[in-house]
């Protein structure tokens, strides 16, 4: 049976931005994260916290952090966005997985950029670290993320932001890509963009050697191998219409 709680932890006057964070046993990245949230340089955005019942010490560390908590033992990154987009005040709606930390002036450069017209984006993403193997990756992460802009689509999205209405009328459908499921419907409605002044930093491939300290603790997956399946395989497979589903 599906059950839902909400905690209401602070009642935000004035909310511009609704950021959406769905989590899962997530208290190895949430603290950095949500801190990150708190250093912003405007401050009109209530923070929102959408998780999947976690097991872990997630709900704790939110507590510190959130205004908003809504607790789901239906899990997905699709019902777990849609759940919190159902308790949002603002306008517009910034998304962020519970591993990414943004910028201090990330939220601002989202505004501005829904302000001059675009109805969806995202900015760069950057290593956590000084691992030259993990710049690399990026590097070319955000020169094809740029590409496929040019184009009005993205590869995909660990964090982005638009309007409440385009969500509001193209809900998450929980699908293996949801996000290339949600950018074929709503491109018509009008301009992405993909921002270069601000970035989100990638929290979730810490070690020098390129591995995922949670997908790939216990496998010797290399950066190469990760490369290859993201970019020439399962990406190449969405975007030629094949479906995946859990």
């Amino acid at each position: 049976m599906h059950k839902i709680k909400i905690i209401n932890l602070k009642d935000r006057k004035d909310v511009l931005v609704s950021v959406i964070i769905p989590t899962f046993n997530g208290e190895i990245f949430l603290e950095e994260c949500l801190s990150a949230l708190k250093n912003q340089t405007i401050k009109n955005y209530e923070i929102i916290v959408s998780d999947g019942d976690s097991e872990d010490n997630t709900l704790k560390i939110a507590k510190r952090y959130a205004d908003k908590i809504v607790i789901s033992n239906k899990r997905g990154l699709a019902y777990q966005q849609n759940n919190g987009l159902e308790l949002a005040k603002g306008n517009i709606i910034l998304f962020v997985h519970q591993d990414v930390a943004l910028a201090p002036n990330y939220i601002e450069s989202a505004v501005n950029a829904i302000n001059q017209g675009y109805i969806l984006g995202k900015a760069k993403t950057l290593p956590k670290g000084n691992s030259s193997i993990l710049k690399t990756f990026y590097i070319i992460n955000n020169f094809f993320e740029d590409l496929a802009s040019r184009h009005n689509t993205f590869m995909g999205f660990t964090h982005f932001f638009g309007k409440r209405d385009l969500f509001a009328k193209n809900k998450f459908r929980q699908e293996l890509y949801w996000d290339i499921d949600m950018l074929k419907r709503v491109k018509k409605n009008g301009k992405m963009v993909f921002l270069k002044n601000t970035y989100g930093k990638s929290l979730d491939f810490v070690n020098e050697d390129g591995r995922n300290i949670v997908l790939f603790r216990d496998k010797k997956v290399s950066f190469w191998r990760i490369l290859i399946i993201r970019y020439l395989l399962l990406g190449a497979l969405s975007r030629f219409g094949f479906k995946f589903k859990h």
